[in-house]
């Protein structure tokens, strides 16, 4: 900083303890954080709107409220049930066939038509599609100076984490968005959003069965 000609250090912001007010996460085993934290966030609304904060709601949408899931013993129960019995609005903890995360994806498609697209960019070596769903106020639609932000994961076959939080975050972009959740509503028409749950489908089976007769080596390849 220059004042008068004359250059002043920047003088940094030291981090001051403040209390843990947060829309989600309300049981959690402290009640204070501090800011400015690790990350960059200054403020709590800089947390809430961060990426970061964005998937913690989704994993908190899976704990059914109880991001600290050694309070809920029973915090994953059902997941077994058919899909198509599922309530609408409840995300399910269970790992996802790609035939099921197809579906999954273009139910939610048709679940949020105004905001939702699915769209393909091609086929695997073994002919599985590579579907992806687009959320934006204008699906399909590229608008100037709009931030676009794609999300791909799945890369290594046994890498499944990633891939199914990217599923449960397109279900609750499109649930959170029909209940009125302002902070996803403001996202969603402000930013064209593509996901991308596995770019390795092939290698996602042949890490599933447990084979290591395959064509790639390594099921993570």
């Amino acid at each position: 900083m220059c004042v008068a000609g004359l250059c002043k250090p920047t003088v940094e912001e030291k981090s001051k303890c403040t209390d843990l007010l947060l829309s989600y996460c309300d049981d959690m085993a402290y009640t204070q954080t501090m800011f400015p934290n690790t990350v960059g966030h200054k403020t709590s609304n800089d947390a809430e709107t961060s990426v970061e904060y964005l998937l913690l709601s989704v994993v908190e949408s899976l704990l059914r409220g109880q991001c600290n899931p050694e309070r809920e013993g029973d915090a994953f129960q059902d997941a077994e049930a058919p899909l198509s019995e599922k309530p609408g609005t409840v995300i399910q903890f269970t790992y996802h066939s790609n035939p099921q995360m197809i579906s999954t994806l273009k139910e939610t498609e048709d679940r949020c038509p105004d905001i939702a697209r699915t769209y393909s960019i091609g086929r695997s070596m073994e002919g599985r599609e590579l579907l992806v769903i687009e959320f934006s106020n204008n699906p399909g639609q590229h608008e100037l100076l709009e931030p676009e932000i794609k999300y791909i994961v799945n890369m290594h076959g046994n890498e499944v984490l990633g891939r199914q939080l990217l599923i449960y975050l397109a279900q609750y972009l499109c649930s959170e968005y029909l209940r009125g959740n302002e902070r996803i509503q403001t996202l969603i028409n402000s930013t064209r959003i593509h996901i991308l749950p596995s770019l390795n489908p092939d290698g996602y089976e042949v890490a599933m069965s447990g084979s290591n007769q395959n064509n790639y080596g390594d099921a993570d390849e």
